[in-house]
């Protein structure tokens, strides 16, 4: 579906939806999330929106309304000066978009004015096409003024060509360095397990072993892991869904009997977005990380995959990543 579809005519009833009955929407959600052209494919999923919330933001009452395809999802919070926000649930990374379907700036439209009309919304994620952002300052110019606010960028590989391909886009440094972080761990007798599915009554104490490493990463002993809490209970959350679903990616690195390192991530319709990586302190003269990225690459051109996405932009990842895919940020003041 392409995001420029706004015009289509739509009259079906508008529901409002809580967050059981969007629950047993799931499907048609996520159908029209892959189908949507423009936006984060798998963080705009409810495998990241509602562990997002569960998480991060437990308290922040969830306003969804669907008509057909077309879905509005709106998290509310309150300020320190008592403005409401209402903003796309995941309001830190700003991956997640809140308008999913062609008739999303309609339903929106209709929103504000019934029940929005003093609200400030923030809507990130919103893909980069002219006539869908003028379609959503339209629908909402009789109760808001809109306002472009800093896209949010993600660093994505290319895996046209498989490993070969890949290797062949980096520059001689990049394949250099490669080449010697796959002898390094060879040499050290450390192997890769690659896990793709983890049934449901397996998945906590699977976790529970990868927080076990976290828990020996530089990171984990200064206490800013992944093992730490809201974060240890998003990715939780996460696992329950992935993991049964199929969609989740894992490879572990052992030596001698010891988990040290991992490399985790979820893999939809031929795109893999890498969720989380760590490796035991002890054993940082062994490159596991870049070697870690290596044999994931390595499984998911086995895998036909089509792209490798990392993840928010910054400097490091860009040696990995030959694209960068912007969505937009929308602010509306209530006039």
């Amino acid at each position: 579906m392409s995001a420029a579809g706004v015009t289509r005519e739509n009259k079906s009833v508008l529901q409002c939806c809580d967050r059981q009955e969007f629950q047993q929407q799931e499907q048609t959600y996520n159908h029209t999330v892959a189908t949507f052209a423009g936006i984060d494919p798998y963080c705009s999923r409810t495998d990241w929106i509602l562990p997002f919330h569960a998480s991060f933001t437990p308290r922040s009452p969830l306003h969804i309304w669907q008509q057909n395809e077309s879905f509005v999802v709106l998290a509310q919070s309150l300020t320190d000066q008592g403005k409401n926000i209402f903003s796309s649930v995941d309001s830190m990374w700003g991956f997640a978009t809140a308008l999913v379907g062609a008739a999303a700036p309609e339903i929106l439209g209709s929103v504000c004015r019934e029940r929005l009309q003093q609200g400030h919304i923030i809507l990130y994620g919103l893909p980069q096409d002219k006539i869908f952002l003028s379609a959503v300052a339209e629908r909402t110019a009789a109760t808001h003024r809109t306002f472009m606010l800093n896209p949010v960028c993600r660093c994505v590989a290319s895996l046209h060509g498989g490993m070969d391909g890949f290797l062949s886009r980096r520059s001689t440094k990049f394949r250099i360095n490669a080449r010697k972080a796959a002898k390094r761990t060879a040499a050290a007798g450390v192997r890769f397990r690659c896990i793709d599915q983890v049934p449901s009554e397996a998945v906590m104490d699977f976790y529970t072993e990868l927080l076990a490493i976290e828990s020996r990463s530089w990171k984990g002993q200064s206490g800013e892991g992944a093992d730490q809490p809201p974060m240890k209970d998003f990715y939780r959350h996460m696992f329950e869904r992935i993991g049964p679903a199929g969609l989740l990616r894992v490879i572990v690195a052992e030596l001698d009997g010891l988990q040290i390192g991992y490399l985790h991530g979820a893999c939809v319709q031929g795109r893999f977005r890498g969720l989380q990586f760590s490796f035991d302190d002890r054993y940082r003269a062994l490159s596991l990380g870049n070697t870690l990225q290596l044999k994931m690459l390595e499984w998911l051109c086995r895998e036909k995959v089509e792209t490798y996405d990392l993840g928010m932009t910054v400097p490091y990842k860009k040696k990995w990543a030959e694209l960068e895919h912007q969505t937009m940020t929308v602010y509306l003041r209530p006039l």
